[in-house]
């Protein structure tokens, strides 16, 4: 094949699918579900089932560490409890010695 019947095939392809676009329109609607339901039954189905052999081992923390994820969380959470209870400055309301000394 040269590169002109190749071009010319392609050129066509739009033209034959605009000629026959409801069996078009089907034919892309069957290969969407069709690839979702294979893609779902190798990540659904066929994980579970090797996730269930391979689930037989405990679970294992190691203490020090866990200890040491729980109290930089206590430390944060006593950082955050002393930021709620200070008080700030509010910038909108001006001073009371400011407002007896500007006109209004």
């Amino acid at each position: 094949m040269t590169i002109k019947k190749i071009k010319n095939i392609f050129k066509k392809i739009p033209e034959a699918l605009a000629k026959k676009a409801f069996l078009a329109f089907l034919f892309l609607l069957f290969l969407t579900i069709s690839s979702c339901g294979l893609i779902f039954y190798y990540y659904g189905f066929l994980a579970d089932e090797e996730d269930v052999a391979g689930s037989e081992k405990p679970l294992v923390i190691d203490e020090t560490n866990y200890q040491k994820v729980v109290s930089v969380w206590r430390d944060k959470e006593d950082k955050s409890k002393q930021a709620d209870s200070e008080k700030y400055h509010n910038p909108f309301i001006k001073p009371a010695s400011l407002v007896e000394i500007l006109p209004k």
